[in-house]
């Protein structure tokens, strides 16, 4: 045979079994997604089974129950109508899903059977093609939008500074349009006219819900964003709103970048500047003209100073004594009678072994006495039995009450814990065993202050 005629009878062949007319039904979809998808798209059983809902929705004149998708997805109508395809789409059997190539549009060929019952080798079946093209949503974030605090029930804010209508509002050709609704299923959106002075109400949800949709109506796609009202605390521009007073006037200022202040005590007016200068007790308010174009205000507190621990310590030489604070203690001066005070904390020409301690803080304040053991005590044990220092104790034991003892070992481990009448005397053992010889440490304090602390040589050899 002629190669001519091979070619011939090929054509007659393939003409005889693909020539026929397919039926083609077209199922078009719009797919909004927020990214471009990888390579693949995986179709499922459930991408299936979307197919079909929408296959009957556009081809009203199937009907579910008589007609089904067979399951299967083909390259070519041809693969479709004739239930086979050499190149079949790759299954990924981990997520059960074809493995189709992504392109924009996507054309993907299916196969309508006819349903009956029982099946007949006649039943009807039709190939459809689906197209389905890929659309952006809008790219959104969630918001927070600073607001005004009216009063303590009412709040405002304009929804049009919210910085993605702000930012998409300022895009040449702004496409998007903006709805915002105060829950996600309402389908009312809050009008515009109420946008530039919206109420926020106490007990009302701070939450807000903004749909974001394309101008274009050929384009549906659309996304949500979470829009938060916070109404802004403008006291976080301070240092702090408690301020201790004892006497000694001071300056407090307002917020920063605001106008208009207004300083107030008992209903008075103090000050008109972003300062105000201090002198007592009590609530005072700044208003103040914000940044956000509405009136707000800060209150501060100013009360009595507090009492609290100051003193760390107390050493002592054989004629001196030096009081040490802690850090930030923010004492001025120091006195020992309560009369004459004096900025060093060291004292000369002191040999008692119990003392009072007055001191004065930099804003004016005078507390004390304060009562310090600074004895140094015997401080050797030899627990032998012979009588002589079997026991350790402190001079004035009695002064301490029910103070606190600790005594450590060299590596920081307690020996000996509790209130001191009931551990001093101490005979150098723990748990009912004599411990070790060597140097161990004390410490005594109440609830406020560290009363005391030392060593004591222990020697049981």
């Amino acid at each position: 045979m002629s190669p001519l005629k091979f070619f011939g009878f090929l054509f007659f062949i393939y003409s005889a079994i693909y020539g026929q007319q397919i039926d083609v039904k077209n199922l078009n979809l719009i797919e909004c997604i927020d990214q471009r998808p990888g390579e693949y798209i995986y179709v499922g059983r459930s991408y299936l089974a979307y197919f079909q809902r929408e296959f009957f929705k556009q081809n009203i004149e199937f009907q579910a129950g008589d007609w089904e998708l067979n399951g299967s997805l083909y390259k070519t109508p041809e693969s479709a109508n004739y239930n086979s395809d050499p190149d079949p789409y790759s299954f990924d059997s981990d997520s059960r899903s074809y493995m189709v190539p992504y392109s924009n549009p996507l054309i993907i060929y299916l196969r309508l059977n006819e349903v009956t019952i029982p099946p007949r080798e006649d039943n009807k079946h039709y190939v459809v093609k689906s197209v389905t093209n890929f659309l952006i949503n809008p790219r959104v974030i969630n918001t927070t939008l600073d607001g005004c605090k009216i009063d303590d029930n009412t709040q405002k804010f304009n929804l049009n500074d919210d910085y993605l209508i702000k930012e998409y509002r300022s895009t040449v050709g702004n496409p998007y349009k903006f709805e915002i609704f105060r829950n996600r299923t309402d389908t009312n959106p809050i009008p515009e006219t109420e946008w530039t002075n919206f109420i926020l109400r106490k007990g009302e949800s701070n939450k807000l819900y903004v749909k974001v949709t394309y101008l274009d109506n050929a384009n549906p796609c659309h996304s949500f964003y979470e829009m938060t009202l916070k109404a802004t605390d403008y006291s976080t521009q301070m240092d702090k709103t408690e301020f201790e007073f004892c006497g000694t006037p001071f300056v407090v200022n307002g917020p920063d970048n605001q106008s208009n202040y207004e300083w107030y005590f008992n209903g008075d007016l103090k000050s008109t500047q972003k300062e105000v200068k201090v002198d007592a007790l009590g609530e005072w308010i700044v208003y103040f003209d914000n940044d956000l174009g509405c009136k707000s205000s800060v209150k501060i507190n100013v009360i009595p100073e507090k009492e609290r621990s100051r003193i760390e310590k107390v050493t002592a030489t054989s004629n001196s004594i030096t009081i040490i604070p802690f850090p930030n203690a923010n004492i001025d001066s120091y006195s020992l009678d309560g009369i004459t005070f004096q900025n060093s904390g060291t004292f000369f020409n002191q040999t008692a072994d119990l003392i009072n301690i007055w001191y004065k803080t930099k804003l004016g304040c005078v507390f004390g006495p304060i009562p310090f053991d600074i004895a140094n005590g015997f401080n050797f044990l030899s627990p032998n039995g012979d009588g002589i220092n079997d026991t350790w104790s402190l001079r004035n034991k009695d002064f301490y009450k029910n103070a606190k003892i600790q005594i450590f070992d060299r590596y920081g481990k307690i020996v000996a814990n509790g209130i001191v009448n009931d551990i001093l005397p101490w005979n150098g053992k723990h748990n009912n065993f004599i411990l070790p010889t060597g140097t161990y440490w004390f410490i005594i304090k109440d609830d406020k202050e560290t009363l005391k602390t030392g060593y004591i040589v222990l020697k049981t050899k």
